[in-house]
């Protein structure tokens, strides 16, 4: 080793001990405050105005969504959450917005992207995407003509694409693809002719390999299932009298799916909670618990959680193990009235949720699935307002959500399940207004959370915040006021 080496090694070494020794002294003496990282924009996309980012979707680590720019309208957008990473996809409609608000989110498969769009020649059908412009191309013209199949419901089985699409011959029945012009065909007609098997409102859902989904083959709306083959879709069950309740939301634990059934009386109309393990034997009614409407289902374990509503508790959360005598009433959460859980969200094998107890109005709480265990997290509004806690996403451990405090208006905030632990991540527009950060869902890529969020100077734009549960950043030195 050279005598320079030697030198340059130990002045290193000095720095190192010097710069370590500061941070210590600093940390100690208050000099120096360690905070998380905050929310950064990252990209000005409309400067002009809202270019207001939606659907977004991960797709292997990058962020891919729709937003305007103010010159090519609602167009296909991706970001790694860098500035210069953040780029227009391609221009699929160049005379207008190519975006399909309908029942559409966009699906991952196979690092390639679906979803619905409109290139102003074709209406709305079903394209790819790769991130590239030549790999960004419409999959197949399911409807030829100006009106498209608006493909819709996306669902992936075993690495295909299963979807509901529309067309002048067969109405809306169930379709599937595999990318390719030849691979993207109707697997059978549930409803012969023009008239519409497949729902705009029929949950398709895969449980454990099987599509399970709300089919209509001429006769009240049914539970059907499918193997994507046309000799394996078929009725599970013909509940008649009664009908799947429209717009009904799937959930399923192992290989048994749970959905509701209506009653043929009304108005309201009552909602029966029914399982299936895709048999007609295995196909039960579980209880009647009142006017289900509006329901969320959410599974942890074995015990799947649901806001029931019943004539005596009003809309309150219950849970059930698949039995009568299991589906019961957690806790009568608003004594007075309906307590309304909402945006059911889990971290491990705590349930979280939005509830009002009459007295703090709308707010945050958790339950463990029992009465003792069932608590306001944080009367984030104080007093009767409602924070109105919605989009309640884990990511790392931590639960972020949108919520308002009746301050600062409606912005991100962060919980660990403690009232010390539930935070407001950033007042991101200071002034009362708010940011409204829920426009578009908090989305999870790779541990990073990409929302959407006005800051009063850019408009509503793409936000990040990097490693959100356990990154620390240094101020430079201050001097501590006492």
């Amino acid at each position: 080793m050279s005598m320079f080496t030697k030198k340059y090694s130990r002045v290193s070494q000095i720095l190192f001990l010097l710069l370590v020794s500061t941070l210590f002294l600093g940390l100690m003496l208050g000099y120096i405050q360690a905070v998380g990282t905050k929310p950064l924009l990252v990209k000005n996309i409309n400067q002009n105005g809202d270019s207001s980012p939606f659907f977004l979707t991960n797709v292997n680590g990058v962020l891919f969504f729709f937003a305007n720019d103010g010159i090519d309208g609602w167009e296909l957008w991706k970001s790694d959450g860098t500035l210069t990473g953040t780029i227009l996809v391609k221009d699929i409609n160049p005379t207008g917005d190519s975006i399909f608000l309908g029942n559409a989110f966009p699906i991952n498969i196979g690092n390639t992207l679906y979803f619905t769009a409109d290139d102003g020649t074709h209406g709305h059908e079903l394209w790819k995407s790769d991130g590239t412009i030549t790999g960004t191309k419409i999959v197949s013209d399911i409807n030829p003509g100006i009106d498209g199949s608006n493909a819709s419901q996306f669902v992936n089985l075993n690495n295909m694409l299963y979807f509901g699409a529309v067309n002048t011959t067969h109405g809306a029945e169930l379709w599937k693809s595999d990318g390719t012009v030849t691979g993207t065909m109707l697997i059978t007609d549930i409803n012969p002719g023009s008239a519409s098997g497949f729902l705009t409102t029929s949950g398709l859902t895969n449980v454990e390999g099987i599509l399970y989904f709300i089919g209509n083959s001429g006769s009240p709306k049914e539970l059907w299932k499918s193997d994507g083959t046309a000799n394996g879709t078929r009725l599970v069950k013909a509940v008649r009298p009664l009908d799947i309740s429209s717009g009904s939301e799937f959930a399923h634990i192992n290989n048994t799916v749970y959905f509701g059934v209506e009653k043929p009386v009304c108005c309201p109309i009552p909602v029966e909670l029914w399982k299936s393990d895709g048999t007609t034997t295995g196909t039960v009614f579980i209880k009647d618990i009142g006017d289900m409407a509006f329901y969320e289902f959410l599974p942890i374990g074995n015990v799947l959680y649901l806001n029931g509503h019943d004539v005596i508790y009003g809309r309150e959360l219950w849970k059930s193990d698949g039995t009568m005598t299991g589906t019961v009433l957690i806790t009568d959460i608003n004594p007075l009235g309906s307590s309304s859980p909402a945006s059911l969200a889990r971290i491990n094998d705590v349930l979280f949720f939005s509830a009002s107890n009459g007295i703090n109005g709308q707010e945050l709480w958790k339950s463990d699935g029992t009465a003792i265990g069932t608590m306001m997290v944080k009367d984030i509004n104080p007093g009767s307002a409602s924070s109105s806690p919605s989009q309640l996403l884990e990511v790392n451990g931590i639960l972020y959500f949108v919520a308002d405090n009746g301050t600062n208006g409606i912005e991100l905030w962060k919980s660990d399940g403690t009232v010390t632990g539930t935070m407001m991540v950033e007042d991101i527009n200071s002034g009362g207004v708010g940011s409204a950060p829920g426009f578009s869902w908090l989305t999870d890529v790779e541990d990073e959370l990409f929302f959407a969020a006005n800051d009063g100077i850019n408009g509503l734009e793409l936000w990040t915040l990097s490693n959100p549960a356990n990154s620390l950043v240094y101020l430079p030195l201050v001097v501590k006021k006492n």
